[in-house]
């Protein structure tokens, strides 16, 4: 699959090119809207938006339910709504980071959060027993991407 990149909070993410096509898109008729391209300090979501007043996050909601209508996806939980709210997905996203255990330092940054508000909010109080089978699966993936392992 080709990816492409976009940059969030600094980190560089790859996403597949039929949404950057469309995010392209948006960003060219939100050009001709606005009279002007997007700054480099512009939010894109407020830049995309700014031409029918102030961008709503809410709206995001509606636009996310829009698309797993669609889509099919998400069928039973859609059923009886008419936006789904973001900020759960964003945290079962951020949960599923955290139980691959991917570095929270990376988990903060592309999150937004700080490094005390993710460990807060994510990471159990007691890592003892529970997580010593995560432990052993995450040492094994790190060193199963050691190049020279893979060469062995």
């Amino acid at each position: 699959m080709v990816w492409k990149k976009l940059s969030i909070n600094g980190i560089d993410i790859n996403i597949p090119c039929g949404l950057f096509r469309d995010l392209c898109a948006a960003l060219k008729y939100a050009e001709s809207k606005n009279k002007g391209p997007i700054k480099e300090g512009d939010y894109l979501f407020a830049y995309l938006y700014k031409y029918k007043g102030k961008f709503r996050v809410e709206s995001l909601n509606t636009w996310f339910y829009n698309i797993a209508q669609d889509f099919g996806v998400m069928g039973d939980v859609c059923k009886d709504k008419k936006t789904l709210a973001m900020e759960p997905i964003k945290n079962m996203v951020t949960k599923m980071m955290v139980d691959n255990m991917i570095n929270p330092v990376f988990i903060s940054k592309i999150a937004g959060l700080t490094l005390t508000m993710n460990e807060a909010t994510y990471y159990p109080k007691d890592w003892s027993d529970k997580r010593e089978e995560d432990i052993n699966k995450c040492i094994n993936k790190s060193i199963a991407q050691n190049d020279y392992y893979c060469y062995v």
